[in-house]
């Protein structure tokens, strides 16, 4: 058998998407649920940190169906700026320490229809940059905070509007626990490449043509238990439940509207 090196080319681009597609996924989910509480109560408020996680997790928004992944995973702060799996590079234009705002810059993550059996036929969902802003206000020892996302690629263009609480507690000198409770909405460009059956998927698979609109697409809560084991190393186990709502939940496309995921992992400050 002869593989000639336009198919040997094609073949390494296909999984390195694939590669990249698990890893993006994975990290937005497991980094939501362990954030950016890592080193939230470090003297320092500057920090690099380098950590491995494993994820427990449904193989794309709506499926029945669980994968375990594993990952490295990267976040840091330098004065007015700060990085992370799930919020982006930000910048903070407040010197208050109980409130900040700012623009985001954040990696749009799309979708392979060879992540899931079930997606098989729709084709795939370009990834892209998106731009933003967010807000952030600290009360009564809560992190109430929102931000605004538009994405630019040209197969989606969507907007994505977020809304988040957070509180961490102090369990002793060596444990915390982060609770969170967030929501987002979506308007009908996001949700028509994620949540819609065209004509043409329909006659390309077995669901039915659908329509999802914009609205409300999930309201979830997460848990997670954080152990200093010293100043460099932490010890993380976390929990996400995640119910799709509104015309998402409606989607042929959904076969389990409540999402549940597990993470843990370590997490090294330098």
């Amino acid at each position: 058998m002869q593989i000639d090196m336009w198919e040997c080319t094609e073949l390494g681009k296909n999984f390195a998407a694939r590669v990249l597609n698990m890893k993006a996924v994975c990290t937005c989910i497991a980094l939501l649920i362990v954030g950016g509480h890592c080193f939230a109560q470090q003297p320092n408020p500057n920090y690099f940190s380098l950590g491995a996680v494993g994820l427990y997790m449904p193989e794309y928004e709506g499926s029945d169906e669980m994968q375990l992944l594993g990952f490295p995973s990267v976040a840091f702060k330098k004065d007015r700026w700060q990085f992370d799996a799930v919020n982006g590079l930000r910048y903070n234009f407040s010197s208050d320490g109980n409130y900040s705002y700012g623009p985001l810059v954040h990696y749009f993550f799309g979708r392979e229809e060879s992540d899931s059996a079930y997606l098989t036929g729709l084709g795939d969902i370009d990834y892209g940059l998106e731009m933003g802003a967010y807000f952030n206000y600290s009360l009564a020892g809560w992190t109430l905070g929102g931000s605004v996302h538009r994405d630019l690629a040209k197969q989606v263009g969507g907007l994505r509007m977020k809304l988040a609480a957070d509180r961490m507690f102090m369990l002793n000198r060596s444990n915390m626990l982060s609770v969170q409770v967030d929501t987002e909405w979506v308007d009908e460009k996001y949700a028509d490449a994620f949540f819609t059956i065209s004509t043409e998927q329909a006659l390309a698979t077995d669901y039915s043509v659908y329509n999802a609109s914009k609205g409300l697409k999930h309201a979830g809560v997460s848990a997670t238990w954080i152990h200093i084991v010293n100043p460099h190393w932490q010890a993380i186990v976390g929990v996400n439940a995640k119910v799709l709502v509104g015309s998402a939940v409606d989607s042929p496309l959904v076969f389990d509207d409540t999402l549940i995921s597990t993470v843990a992992g370590v997490v090294y400050r330098f």
